[in-house]
């Protein structure tokens, strides 16, 4: 019985090590909740030039997903290489309007530690999207992906 123990702790272990490594490169989101948001859209439609601010135009640029907030004024970093900048307040305003249709809810974009990164405003919720940790100041947001049925 002990030999068995020790065949199921040698595998075990090995695999929890293997798994936490493998999510340890990996931001995440946090949805926020309850009636105390501390960003909504309209506040951040007011201050958009405190963040560097880009969208993803998922199918069309009249069906845009979603919109990064990365603030300007810390020493965190978000990459998000295939989203397109916004550099003016009437771009940023229509955007909204069309992400508005469809029930948005705001990210707050985390590191494995829970510092905080920027902001993920998400229009449509089938699509899927990924945080990578490039380093400690940094993280790398990829392009909206429609969700695959059976993906989380």
């Amino acid at each position: 019985m002990k030999n068995g123990w020790r065949i199921i702790r040698a595998c075990i272990i090995p695999g929890i090590i293997i798994f936490l490594a493998g999510c340890a490169g990996y931001g995440h989101f946090r949805l926020q909740s309850g009636h105390d948001h501390r960003v909504t859209l309209e506040r951040q439609q007011e201050t958009w030039q405190d963040y560097h601010v880009y969208y993803d135009d998922f199918w069309s640029e009249t069906y845009p997903g979603g919109l990064l907030f990365d603030p300007k004024n810390d020493e965190k970093k978000l990459i998000a290489d295939k989203w397109k900048r916004v550099d003016d307040r009437t771009s940023l305003q229509q955007i909204i309007e069309a992400i508005e249709k469809y029930d948005p809810r705001i990210y707050e974009i985390l590191d494995r530690e829970g510092h905080l990164y920027g902001y993920l405003v998400l229009g449509h919720h089938n699509v899927h999207v990924v945080a990578r940790v490039v380093d400690g100041n940094t993280i790398r947001v990829s392009d909206l992906q429609p969700r695959i049925l059976g993906t989380p």
